[in-house]
C-alpha cells in the first residue's frame, strides 16, 4: 500500500533529500569513488616506496562521509623517523571537535618485524589528511616505525568525515 507521502526530492539547488526534508544542508549532493596512490611515510619524517603494481587504495565518498579500503605493498625505506606510520588520505578530516573528526579503523600489517595483530589504527587527530599506524603496546601506542624494513602489506580500512 503507498500511503502518498514524498519519499525523495530533487532540490533544484542539486542534491537530493529523503522522507518530506526540504533543508539543503540535508540534501545529499555528492558521491564519488576511486583509487588514489597513498604516500606513507614516519610521523617525524621520512617516508617508504611502494610497488608500483600494488601502490593504489579505493575510497568511497558518499556526502561527507569517506571509506578507504585495500592493500599497498612497502618496497623500500627513506630514512622513516617518528613513532607512528602515516598513510595518507584522499581528502582532509572534518574538524568536528573533540573525537569527533578524528579517523579510525582497522589495518593489518604482514611481514614487519613484529606480529600482525599488534598494529592498530591511532586514532588521527581531526582536520588532517592522513590515517595513523600505531605499535599496539598495553593501553598506548607504541613505536612502529621501527618494526618496518621497507618489505611490509599494509591492509587498511578507514572511515571519517571529510571537511
Amino acid at each position: 500500500e503507498i500511503d502518498g507521502s514524498e519519499k525523495l526530492r530533487l532540490l533544484h539547488s542539486g542534491g537530493i533529500t529523503f522522507n518530506g526534508d526540504t533543508a539543503a544542508a540535508n540534501a545529499l549532493d555528492d558521491y564519488e569513488e576511486g583509487n588514489y596512490s597513498p604516500t606513507v611515510q614516519g610521523s617525524s619524517g621520512g617516508s617508504w616506496t611502494l610497488d608500483g603494481a600494488y601502490n593504489q587504495l579505493a575510497y568511497t565518498k558518499i556526502g561527507r562521509m569517506v571509506t578507504v579500503t585495500g592493500r599497498v605493498r612497502i618496497t623500500g625505506e627513506s630514512s622513516p623517523s617518528g613513532s607512528l606510520v602515516q598513510v595518507s588520505l584522499p581528502t582532509t578530516s572534518a574538524s568536528l571537535g573533540e573525537d569527533r573528526g578524528r579517523v579510525t579503523g582497522t589495518c593489518t600489517v604482514q611481514y614487519a618485524a613484529t606480529a600482525v595483530n599488534t598494529f592498530m589504527v591511532h586514532p588521527t587527530v581531526e582536520g588532517n589528511s592522513y590515517v595513523q599506524i600505531g605499535l599496539a603496546s598495553g593501553t598506548s601506542f607504541g613505536d612502529a616505525v621501527s618494526e618496518f624494513s621497507g618489505n611490509e602489506l599494509i591492509g587498511l580500512n578507514v572511515s571519517y568525515q571529510s571537511a
